[in-house]
């Protein structure tokens, strides 16, 4: 946990991403707990704690919309140190959300499918009363024990999984009556993509978008497998789709683009590989947003992403360079993860990883830096 005395304090004179011009511009970045409570003019911050950092870098931290591969500590750690602090992983049992959420400093977004619950609801034909079922008191649990590690718990459905559009409604119905984000995961490849036609004489996308499932915000993972309708009903619905404009564009598509893990599931050590091939300025801003802004509202997150009054302070600070990014845009944000790892990474306004090396000079007040639980020391170079 963060020191008290460290609840109010300030980022003096910083080069920071801003996401409304794309550019890197400076100002003193105000941190009040978890949140940036305002942004300041370049040294007129009166906070009395202060981070004296003219030459330092600030970026947003990397979010990753899904991740099905982390599982240990070892794991989650090494997304943190190459930047990512939001992570949405993907848990088949209540029992997988809290081992996960326990095993990390990373915000996470745990998906809970309820496959498993959904099926053996929809054999009794009474998706009306499932808002009455008693594992709806289990995921009670398991969100106050998630959101309790500073977590959140959504819940998602498999789609190519279910035997009936009873199971879809089951699902609605659970999400609503614990009011938590509901999502949909479609088929990862064409076969399972043309069994699941053959089974329901329609596409994943049309099945949800009868039911009605379909509402601004609701994310739709995987769309790989999608035909030209698929992809207008998504469009017209206003679901969040990650990677959806890979697929709809021919051009992204023709240059191998067209997979969606790659825009917003890679670890940030894959950024700048990713990115680096960009090329156009408009290019390399759309692929900044896919693993920022555009992951974070896949995630239904809508305060992590960017550096912004309100929003986390979740931030990966850069040591002094040769080559300073100040008024650079989205390509001088690919070209610093490219070349190296963040010395810093701040979660919630608390420091997370530090590098063992690296000197952050904090100045005015209290030797002891925010920082979270089992986090190693970072060497301070005080000053008064």
């Amino acid at each position: 946990m963060a020191d008290s005395n460290w609840r109010q304090w300030a980022l003096k004179e910083i080069t920071y991403f801003d996401h409304a011009t794309h550019r890197f511009v400076a100002g003193d970045l105000e941190i009040d707990g978890e949140r940036i409570r305002a942004i300041a003019p370049p040294g007129e911050s009166k906070v009395e704690r202060a981070v004296q950092a003219r030459e330092w870098i600030a970026t947003p931290g990397l979010v990753q919309a899904r991740s099905d591969t982390p599982t240990t500590a070892a794991q989650f750690d090494r997304l943190l140190r190459a930047g990512t602090t939001t992570v949405g992983t993907r848990c088949a049992t209540g029992g997988e959300c809290i081992v996960a959420i326990n095993r990390t400093r990373l915000r996470l977004v745990a998906r809970l499918l309820l496959n498993p619950f959904a099926q053996a609801r929809s054999g009794q034909r009474r998706p009306d009363s499932q808002a009455r079922a008693p594992e709806l008191r289990a995921f009670e649990c398991i969100e106050a024990l998630v959101r309790r590690q500073g977590g959140r718990l959504s819940l998602a459905v498999h789609c190519p999984s279910i035997a009936s559009a009873y199971e879809l409604v089951y699902a609605r119905n659970a999400a609503a009556a614990l009011r938590l984000d509901l999502g949909f995961e479609l088929s990862e490849d064409e076969r399972a993509a043309r069994a699941f036609r053959e089974r329901f004489y329609c596409s994943e996308v049309y099945l949800l978008d009868y039911l009605q499932l379909l509402q601004p915000g609701t994310t739709v993972w995987g769309p790989a497998q999608l035909t030209r309708g698929d992809i207008d009903i998504l469009a017209r619905s206003g679901a969040a789709v990650p990677g959806l404009e890979a697929i709809s564009n021919p051009k992204r598509r023709a240059h191998g683009r067209s997979q969606t893990s790659a825009e917003t599931d890679a670890t940030a050590s894959a950024f700048g590989a990713r990115i680096g091939v960009a090329g156009a300025e408009a290019e390399a801003d759309r692929c900044v947003d896919a693993v920022t802004v555009s992951a974070a509202a896949a995630l239904g997150e809508r305060t992590c992403g960017s550096i912004a009054r309100g929003m986390r302070a979740d931030l990966c600070l850069f040591a002094p360079s040769l080559r300073p990014a100040l008024g650079g845009g989205s390509e001088a944000f690919v070209r610093l993860f490219e070349s190296r790892r963040p010395d810093a990474v701040i979660v919630g306004g608390a420091i997370a990883h530090s590098e063992s090396n690296t000197p952050i000079p904090w100045i005015s007040g209290s030797s002891a830096a925010p920082s979270h639980r089992n986090v190693r020391p970072v060497p301070l170079t005080l000053s008064t």
